[in-house]
């Protein structure tokens, strides 16, 4: 049985980076977006069997204990043959990063408490309004870390410190300089976070789409619906500044991300999403104004028992993302 050419360090770190952003996506499916990848690329392609083993390898990895949850306890642990120590003084922007990802319902574990440890100190000023920026770099420079250990390929330090004290044109002449440099053998995106019309950040488009819809075919009827989704929340006033009270945009977010997960959320279309966000929005804005017990607060979309009072959860705007009330609601 012939075998295929080695694969590359840059093909590895490709297949990695797009199936932990394609986390949902059919084996099938995303094997053949990443051999379109890589052909255009001009790289050799690998066969489908050997992207496939590597899919399901990425999907399964072998434990490590930096990716496990973060949890308060956790304030000293080893990484590999060192002992890391989360500064003292950094614990309340650890706290607030964790909350952020809450929210979000995303993971937050050791290596990125780690980085916000370390990169908290460039985020000046009030910390509620800097921890989704401390949120965005800690992952960030949490994956590349990760990547990195798993590739063998250098971490790209100095993109990962651009974001964090330079302008977009000295960002955009780095990205210049690093297509003229024959030794560099993988690019990272000089990423920043979404802004709004408005300048502030369009919180939305954290999850409410990939950050990666650039790098898709343009013919791609997906990456067609998510940048006009896209181009919609960004006319729309940030969410950044609606709330500004950081409690009233936790809640917010929350129910924008377990929203995102419902079944039907992939077949609204942008202008059907965008009302959503909108009534949301609304819906947030009177509840925060009054005050309701809740005694109970599924996030699953199914109530089993119990009763909610109808003013303090949305159910409405969620059974328009799929998710379905099986319960009578008193």
């Amino acid at each position: 049985m012939s075998r295929g050419p080695r694969i590359s360090k840059t093909v590895k770190a490709l297949i990695i980076e797009e199936t932990w952003n394609n986390p949902n996506k059919p084996r099938g499916l995303l094997t053949a977006q990443i051999q379109e990848k890589i052909e255009r690329m001009r790289l050799p392609v690998p066969a489908d069997e050997t992207i496939d083993k590597m899919i399901s390898s990425i999907r399964n990895p072998d434990s490590d204990p930096m990716n496990e949850p973060w949890t308060i306890a956790t304030l000293t642990y080893k990484e590999k043959d060192t002992i890391f120590d989360l500064r003292p003084e950094s614990m309340p922007a650890v706290l607030q990063v964790w909350r952020y990802s809450v929210a979000l319902d995303e993971a937050f574990t050791k290596r990125q408490a780690k980085w916000v440890s370390i990169l908290y100190p460039f985020f000046t000023g009030e910390l509620e309004l800097k921890v989704v920026e401390l949120w965005f770099q800690s992952r960030r420079f949490a994956r590349e870390e990760e990547l990195s250990l798993v590739t063998s390929i250098p971490m790209r330090l100095n993109v990962l410190a651009s974001q964090l004290v330079m302008s977009d044109w000295e960002i955009l002449c780095m990205l210049g300089e690093d297509i003229l440099d024959p030794n560099i053998i993988r690019f990272i995106q000089h990423t920043k976070l979404p802004t709004a019309k408005d300048g502030g950040i369009a919180e939305e488009l954290l999850h409410a789409l990939p950050l990666n819809i650039w790098e898709r075919p343009k013919d791609d009827s997906e990456a067609k619906r998510d940048l006009d989704l896209y181009n919609l929340i960004k006319e729309l006033p940030s969410s950044f500044k609606t709330f500004r009270d950081i409690k009233i945009r936790m809640i917010y977010l929350r129910h924008l991300s377990n929203m995102a997960k419902g079944f039907k959320w992939k077949e609204l279309t942008p202008d059907e999403l965008v009302k959503i966000i909108l009534l949301l929005r609304d819906w947030v804005i009177q509840f925060s104004e009054a005050t309701v017990k809740v005694t109970m607060f599924p996030f699953t979309g199914i109530i089993h028992k119990g009763t909610l009072p109808m003013e303090a959860f949305p159910v409405k705007l969620y059974e328009l993302a799929g998710y379905s009330f099986k319960e009578e609601i008193k």
